[in-house]
């Protein structure tokens, strides 16, 4: 009975058609969200959200002129594939005055009572499942007593979810005046060939059944229908099966399983914000950045002489907050590394750049200035113009996007003439890509000695020409680390 997670099918994607009973209530249009628009990105992270106006339709469907708004409802959820349904107010047997809504669950591709599913129609009692024409295949419904009592679910509604093999609904019920107070949640299961309800097996006890044994669940295939009692149910487990798979069929007999756990249902709630004397909100707390939301509203009015009654939550918008930048600062390690002069006089120069804390995308520029000789760069690289010196200067693109340690390396070749004494300066820095904020540049003497070199000794030390052998004036070293801070981006 575990059920595989649908592969994020957008639910507002399904067709929405509402099963609307005689008004004389007073039960209020479901609203929708009209702002921000469903979809949208670059969204503030303390949005203005605007619902339609609220409007009360008579039985006739014209607009009664004599409603009266009394206040809204705003739902803010983490992206989720649960959907809300329902949500008004009434409660008992006035339970009968509000709206079921039907999905499109056609792509699901199930079969009930051999024939293919197009809708089911949810509402406070019952699932129904329907063909495409609207001929009905199949039912699942609560015994009266759940439904006439209150509504436990937090937001006074329903739930759904599509799974990749089946459709989960559920409701939440419970009485705390009963003489038998109890709370209790109930899933209908819709999968290909069968229709099932499942009880919250903790919930579902030897209390409840002492007061209401006697009550049935109705399953259904086609209209044909049969009770089972709930105490039938709970001397064998906690979840009952009709298999109906072709028109032959029905619900006399089922499967009964023990030790079936509910599916997740649960949502991330963000805000739930209540006794809203209007029809728009601005959220005061800020989202999060680049996260993606669904907002939800439900409205409240009467008629004259009426109650004051809830409408059905709205469907779900889904929208995405704004990517947005801030500086933070991060420690780097910049080292420059040099090998010895080959007989082609050539220095190989090596920058490597060592993250030390953050997360993130980092943007950097690493600068290098050779006075004497001619300097290569990776592709990454690219000379500048600097007015200001007749050095050689270049620049080179660092992008990181990595863990809390990342590093880079640029290697770079310089060549020089050998027949002189060389005394180039060698400088590093880290800059923005916006250069408004730059590491104080590190400066490095090169002090080197224009003489061809031998290979290093063992010991890493260069043995040049004419130096009887020993450690010369043209040894290179690994230069000390420059530890700079850098002005980071960071995404949230």
């Amino acid at each position: 009975m575990q059920l595989r997670n649908y592969l994020l099918v957008s639910l507002t994607s399904l067709a929405f058609i509402s099963h609307v009973a005689a008004n004389s209530f007073g039960v209020p249009e479901k609203p929708s969200i009209t702002s921000p628009t469903h979809g949208s990105a670059d969204v503030s992270l303390a949005p203005l959200f605007e619902a339609s106006e609220f409007e009360i339709k008579l039985d006739d469907e014209s607009t009664a002129v004599d409603s009266t708004f009394t206040k809204s409802e705003f739902l803010v959820l983490e992206q989720t594939d649960v959907t809300i349904v329902g949500g008004s107010s009434l409660t008992g047997s006035d339970l009968e005055q509000s709206d079921g809504t039907l999905y499109d669950i056609s792509d699901q591709a199930f079969t009930l009572d051999g024939l293919p599913v197009g809708y089911i129609l949810v509402n406070y009692k019952r699932i129904e499942a329907l063909t495409q024409a609207g001929t009905l295949v199949g039912i699942a419904e609560l015994p009266e007593f759940m439904w006439q009592a209150e509504n436990r679910d937090r937001y006074q509604a329903m739930r759904m979810k599509r799974f990749v093999d089946g459709v989960v609904v559920e409701w939440h019920y419970g009485d705390s005046t009963a003489a038998q107070p109890w709370d209790l949640k109930v899933q209908a299961i819709l999968q290909n060939g069968k229709i099932s309800l499942k009880f919250d097996e903790l919930s579902f006890n030897a209390s409840i059944i002492t007061s209401y044994g006697n009550e049935s669940v109705q399953l259904c295939g086609g209209q044909v229908c049969y009770s089972h009692s709930l105490v039938n149910i709970y001397n064998s487990g906690n979840t009952i099966e009709c298999a109906l798979p072709n028109v032959e069929s029905h619900c006399r007999f089922t499967n009964i399983y023990p030790s079936v756990d509910l599916s997740n249902l649960e949502v991330n709630e963000v805000a739930y914000i209540q006794n809203v004397q209007a029809t728009s909100f601005k959220l005061n707390n800020p989202l999060n950045n680049s996260q993606t939301y669904q907002v939800l509203t439900r409205q409240s009015g009467s008629l004259p002489q009426s109650q004051d009654i809830f409408s059905s939550w709205s469907d779900a918008l889904t929208f995405t907050t704004s990517i947005e930048t801030k500086d933070v600062q991060a420690e780097w390690n910049i080292n420059l590394t040099q090998q010895p002069i080959n007989e082609n006089g050539e220095i190989h120069f090596e920058v490597i750049a060592s993250e030390i804390s953050g997360v993130g995308e980092i943007y950097a520029v690493a600068e290098i200035t050779v006075y004497d000789g001619s300097v290569g760069f990776p592709s990454s690289c690219r000379m500048i113009d600097r007015k200001d010196t007749v050095a050689t200067v270049f620049e080179c693109d660092i992008i990181l996007d990595g863990p809390v340690t990342t590093s880079v390396n640029i290697p770079l070749v310089a060549t020089y003439n050998l027949d002189r004494a060389l005394s180039d300066i060698v400088y590093v820095r880290v800059c923005n890509p916006e250069r408004t904020q730059c590491s104080v540049e590190k400066n490095f003497n090169l002090n080197l000695v224009a003489q061809v070199p031998d290979e290093p000794d063992t010991e890493g030390n260069l043995r040049t020409s004419g130096s009887g052998g020993g450690s010369g004036g043209g040894t290179f070293w690994l230069l000390p680390a420059l530890v700079i801070m850098l002005r980071r981006r960071q995404y949230s």
